[in-house]
């Protein structure tokens, strides 16, 4: 956290982006205004890092217990267990060393406590420092919307805390990226592109994502992207290594990907979303939500990211309803997110909640510099571009994958930027532009009724077939 801090304050004394202005206070008040400014990042910090650490300690089960795993065994020099990096990228075992290191040195006991306080870190980094910067090209957060962005940010990020995942590092690494490819100077060019290496690494489904901003930095920044990529190159450099070491082959995937890719386009044929909810007493933790008329109508089942397309193409009438049903019943987080664990009408309510402000806030970015545009900036349209990218790639991921909530930070978190603007921004803005509100809110309603619309067919816990969903 502190290179990628680095990276963030001392990387940006020249941008492409121009800040909204902001009227000088008078001479009396200047000096109170900046002291008070320059630490309002510092307190958001601690607030939310206090706040996020005081959620209690999670059990590693799954996914989470081999991120543990390996992270341990890296700790002690030892060797990651057999077929560990078959499945996952090299990088992910680097991530939660620091943790582990502390339980080396002071115990097993420790183990909750050590990812717990390194998450929590984290989270207060993102809330205290790269959501403002995120939010800069639209608007210089104040105080408001400092405060209210970071609530925001711990209300949808707290729950990932417990746990060894990937998930928060993977979206903070890319939102990074977005930051400081807007920046110039070499050294941000380099570390937006480690910060993209990284990401696809830990995160392979953050492809598109991926490649899409690769794609919008390139027009953006002409001849300085191949800092970018070069960054991305030593980044991904490891992988292509231990391919080699391990397999005598130069790849940028894990050995296993095809298989996994196979997997993941059948379930994504015919299943709205996928959770694992480990803690009910013995019961399967696997629970699928199914599409019955995408069962009754795909065969065979895809095994390639092209044939899930084909499959989507061939049967649009069903398909359509269906991936729309997946985006936004990946916004329907319950209170639990990441892991499935049921409190009836608490579970609504968070619901209901990050889907409002994922598409009220991403609408606000959206929209902004379109609904200004004699007063938009080109630093603000290259920031709209890279978030639009972000946006779109995320949604067709959601659209084209066995979906899991958690699948959605990205736009989660793109959407409390953008509540944040609008919240700094005051009753003004609304008064302004009350039809895009308007719009904007019906648009957040109408996600929440497909969310219900997508989860309404559970299938029983455990493995499903097009069967077994037909008749869920």
């Amino acid at each position: 956290m502190i290179l990628w801090h680095a990276l963030l304050e001392h990387t940006g004394e020249v941008t492409i982006s121009t800040q909204t202005e902001v009227q000088e206070p008078p001479a009396r008040s200047r000096t109170r205004t900046r002291t008070t400014t320059s630490r309002t990042p510092w307190l958001v910090w601690a607030a939310v890092t206090t706040a996020t650490f005081l959620t209690g300690i999670g059990v590693f089960v799954f996914d989470a217990d081999a991120y543990w795993s390996v992270a341990m065994s890296l700790a002690k020099g030892e060797a990651p267990f057999p077929g560990y990096f078959d499945l996952r990228g090299v990088l992910s075992g680097i991530a939660y060393v620091p943790a582990a290191l502390v339980v080396r040195a002071g115990g097993d006991i420790l183990a909750g406590s050590a990812v717990l306080a390194q998450n929590s870190l984290l989270v207060g980094w993102f809330a205290a420092f790269l959501l403002p910067a995120l939010a800069r090209p639209w608007r210089e957060l104040g105080t408001p919307g400092r405060w209210g962005g970071a609530f925001l940010a711990w209300t949808v990020l707290r729950g990932f805390a417990p746990y060894p995942l990937m998930d928060i590092y993977a979206v903070t690494a890319a939102l990074l990226a977005l930051v400081l490819v807007q920046r110039r100077g070499i050294g941000a060019l380099i570390g937006a592109g480690l910060m993209l290496g990284y990401a696809v690494n830990v995160r392979p489904a953050y492809l598109p994502v991926i490649a899409l901003l690769a794609v919008v930095t390139v027009v953006v920044r002409s001849w300085s992207s191949f800092w970018v990529a070069l960054g991305g190159a030593v980044a991904l450099a490891p992988q292509i290594l231990y391919s080699w070491l391990s397999r005598e082959v130069l790849s940028l995937s894990p050995a296993a990907t095809e298989g996994l890719v196979a997997l993941q386009a059948g379930y994504a044929a015919y299943t709205v979303r996928y959770d694992t909810a480990p803690w009910d007493g013995g019961i399967d933790a696997r629970q699928f939500f199914c599409s019955p008329a995408m069962a009754a109508n795909v065969h065979p089942l895809p095994t390639t990211t092209t044939e899930l397309a084909a499959a989507y193409l061939s049967n649009f009438e069903h398909a359509l309803p269906f991936a729309l049903q997946k985006v936004a019943a990946s916004l329907h987080w319950p209170l639990s997110t990441p892991y499935l664990h049921p409190a009836p009408g608490l579970d609504a309510l968070f619901s209901a909640a990050v889907t409002i402000i994922a598409v009220v806030g991403c609408a606000t970015l959206a929209l902004s510099p379109v609904l200004r545009r004699r007063h938009t900036s080109r630093g603000l349209w290259v920031a709209w571009g890279l978030v639009i990218s972000t946006v779109v790639a995320s949604i067709a991921t959601l659209a084209g994958s066995a979906t899991e909530s958690r699948f959605a930070i990205p736009l989660v978190l793109i959407g409390v930027v953008g509540v944040s603007v609008l919240a700094d921004a005051g009753l003004g803005a609304v008064r302004a532009y009350p039809r895009a509100f308007a719009a904007a809110v019906v648009a957040a309603c109408m996600v929440v009724a497909l969310g219900y619309a997508g989860l309404a067919h559970p299938a029983p816990r455990g493995m499903v077939t097009p069967e077994v969903c037909e008749t869920a």
